[in-house]
């Protein structure tokens, strides 16, 4: 089974070996491989965890990459709220983001608090179908009556990759069409200036050197914050994006793109 990880931490590695290890990651999240982040906490604490990070945002060897709104409302203290919450990690600065898109806030904070924080992919996926070029469609309808899992690789003419979940796929029979969603999903928008992203996390390497041990420096939870949504509707002609305003409305557009592909697990037992 093909594995590829890159440890954000500094070593002593090999610098080429560390830069083929990038490369390679960088090359499977463009082949929609299924990514994950294992962390060891900065402080002994015992174990590690995973998290499995199904949403992408990715531009030029850097990315953010997202868990569904999956934590309680209360992981982190806050009991007020109802809404789910989820965590978005990067490749290229010190700071995580914790979101809350139905209340569209947000937090940041220092990614410090890990020692070690190591990006793997598995698995493999196959372009089906594309908008610029077309596809098979029986290939299409065989992954749905397979139940085979889906994803959605779009790049803007910004040159952002988004590489997302599919929930649901309608394929037509009685002509060469169908209709898919991608999941709910959204980021905060600020997360895509990735300049002012690093500039924020060397700030919060800087607090944490006057922090105490044990503590982590953090930002207040941030409210109205503009949001964009990662929900794509693609048909056969066709790709739509929603969009979400500060009073939460959700209007649907067509959304240009340089790339707009679905990608098939395979399913063969192969790697």
């Amino acid at each position: 089974m093909s594995e590829s990880a890159e440890n954000t931490e500094s070593k002593p590695d090999n610098t080429t070996e560390k830069s083929n290890q990038s490369t390679t990651l960088m090359h499977d999240i463009l082949a929609c491989k299924d990514l994950s982040l294992v962390l060891k906490n900065r402080y002994g604490k015992p174990g590690r965890e995973r998290h499995a990070l199904s949403n992408i945002l990715y531009k030029e060897g850097k990315f953010w990459a997202k868990h569904s709104m999956a934590y309680a409302p209360d992981t982190f203290g806050d009991k007020n709220h109802s809404e789910a919450l989820s965590q978005s990690f990067n490749n290229f600065c010190d700071m995580d983001c914790i979101s809350n898109l139905c209340a569209q806030s947000m937090q940041l904070m220092t990614s410090k608090s890990y020692s070690e924080k190591t990006f793997i992919t598995r698995g493999q996926y196959r372009k089906v179908w594309s908008l610029q070029e077309g596809g098979d469609f029986s290939d299409l309808r065989n992954c749905v009556n397979k139940g085979i899992k889906l994803k959605i690789l779009v790049e803007d003419h910004e040159h952002y990759f988004y590489i997302v979940p599919m929930h649901l796929i309608e394929v037509f029979l009685e002509r060469d069409g169908f209709v898919a969603y991608s999941d709910y999903d959204g980021y905060p928008e600020i997360l895509k200036s990735f300049e002012q992203n690093q500039q924020y996390g060397k700030e919060f390497n800087i607090a944490m050197e006057s922090m105490p041990k044990g503590q982590y420096a953090r930002s207040n939870v941030i409210e109205n914050v503009d949001y964009f949504l990662t929900m794509f509707v693609i048909h056969e002609n066709q790709l739509l994006i929603r969009k979400i305003n500060k009073r939460g409305d959700i209007t649907q557009q067509p959304f240009p793109s340089k790339r707009c592909e679905i990608w098939a697990e395979n399913c063969d037992g192969t790697d």
